[in-house]
C-alpha cells in the first residue's frame, strides 16, 4: 500500500512537471527599440553631374537590409505632396553606397535631360515586422508654380 502511494506521488510529480516545463513555444521576435535604425540627417550636395547624398543613421544600423533613393523628377508644385517618380534600390553592397561609421554616402547620377527636384531615403530593415524608416524630403531645386 505504502508502495502504491509512492509510485502515484511520482508519477503526478512527473506529470505536473510536464505540464509546468513544457512552456508555450513561439519564434522570435525583434526587440524594436533594440533593431530599429532611423535618419538623424541627410544632407545633398552637387558633385558635378552627379548628386552625393550623406546620411547619418541611428539605432542599429547592423540590421539594415538595403537603402532605397525615391526621386521625384520633372517640374513640379513645391508645395504638393512628394510624389515618387523613380525609385533606385542600392544594396549594402552597391558600388554606389558606402558606410562610414554610423553614416552612409550614396552617389547617384541622374540621366541625360533628368532633373531631380525632390527626393529621400528608404532604409529597409532585415526584420519585415519593424517596416521602413524614411528620412525628410530634400528639395533640390525650387520650381515656380
Amino acid at each position: 500500500m505504502r508502495k502504491n502511494k509512492l509510485i502515484n506521488f511520482i508519477t503526478l510529480f512527473f506529470i505536473f512537471f510536464c505540464i509546468v516545463s513544457c512552456g508555450r513555444k513561439r519564434w522570435p521576435t525583434p526587440v524594436a527599440e533594440e533593431d530599429k535604425c532611423s535618419f538623424t540627417r541627410v544632407e545633398v550636395v552637387s558633385n558635378g553631374k552627379c548628386l552625393e547624398i550623406k546620411g547619418i543613421l541611428k539605432g542599429n544600423i547592423y540590421n539594415l537590409k538595403q537603402i532605397i533613393l525615391e526621386l521625384e523628377t520633372g517640374k513640379i508644385c513645391i508645395k504638393c505632396p512628394f510624389r515618387v517618380t523613380k525609385r533606385v534600390i542600392y544594396s549594402l553592397s552597391s558600388p554606389g553606397l558606402r558606410f562610414v561609421k554610423n553614416s552612409l554616402i550614396l552617389r547617384y547620377c541622374p540621366e541625360k535631360g533628368e532633373e531631380v527636384v525632390r527626393l529621400r531615403l528608404v532604409g529597409v530593415n532585415k526584420f519585415d515586422i519593424l517596416g521602413p524608416f524614411y528620412s525628410k524630403v530634400i528639395i533640390l531645386k525650387k520650381n515656380k508654380e
